[in-house]
C-alpha cells in the first residue's frame, strides 16, 4: 500500500504543477531555476533518504520537475516549428519521448540489480544534473537561436540591439 503511494506522488506532484504553467514563461532563460536544480538533485537525495518523511517530497519534486520541464519542451517546440511542420515534428517528439522511457528503465533495473535502488537513484540524479550542466553551459547558444524565430512569431518583442531579420 506505502509503495502504491510512493508511485503516485510524482503525478500527484504533476497536477499540482499544471495550474503554475501559464505562469511559465517558454522562453529559455534561468529564472525557474528552483524547479530545474529541485528536478535534477532530487532522484539523487532520494536515493539518499531513509526517511519517510523526507523521501515523499523529494519524489513529488522529481515529479514536478518532470512535468514542467516536459511540458517547456513541448512549448517551444511547437511555438518555432512552422505549421505545416508542427505534427510530423511533434510525431517525433513524442515518439522518442515516449519511446525511450522504457530503455532508461530496463537500463536502471539493470544497474538496480548491480548496485542496489538506491546507488541507481543517486547515479540518476548525478547524470540528470551533469545533462542539466551540460545544457545550461549552451544556454546562451540556445537562446540566441530561439530570439530571432520569437521576434518573428511576435512572442517577443524585438529590441534595438536585435538585428533585422
Amino acid at each position: 500500500e506505502f509503495l502504491s503511494l510512493l508511485r503516485s506522488l510524482p503525478f500527484a506532484a504533476g497536477d499540482g504543477g499544471a495550474p503554475l504553467l501559464p505562469f511559465h514563461s517558454s522562453v529559455p532563460d534561468s529564472a525557474p531555476a528552483f524547479y530545474k536544480l529541485g528536478f535534477r538533485f532530487s532522484p539523487a537525495a532520494f536515493g539518499l533518504s531513509r526517511e519517510v518523511a523526507l523521501s515523499i517530497p523529494l519524489v513529488m519534486l522529481a515529479g514536478f520537475g518532470m512535468f514542467l520541464t516536459g511540458a517547456t519542451v513541448n512549448t517551444i517546440l511547437q511555438t518555432i516549428v512552422d505549421e505545416d511542420k508542427r505534427s510530423r515534428v511533434m510525431s517525433y517528439y513524442t515518439m522518442f519521448f515516449i519511446g525511450v522511457a522504457p530503455i532508461g528503465h530496463y537500463l536502471a533495473g539493470w544497474l538496480a540489480e548491480h548496485i542496489g535502488p538506491a546507488r541507481t537513484f543517486v547515479a540518476g540524479g548525478v547524470v540528470s544534473v551533469a545533462a542539466g550542466a551540460l545544457f545550461a553551459s549552451q544556454l546562451a547558444a540556445f537562446r540566441e537561436h530561439l530570439r530571432p524565430l520569437y521576434i518573428r512569431r511576435g512572442i517577443i518583442p524585438a529590441t534595438p540591439e536585435d538585428p533585422r531579420r
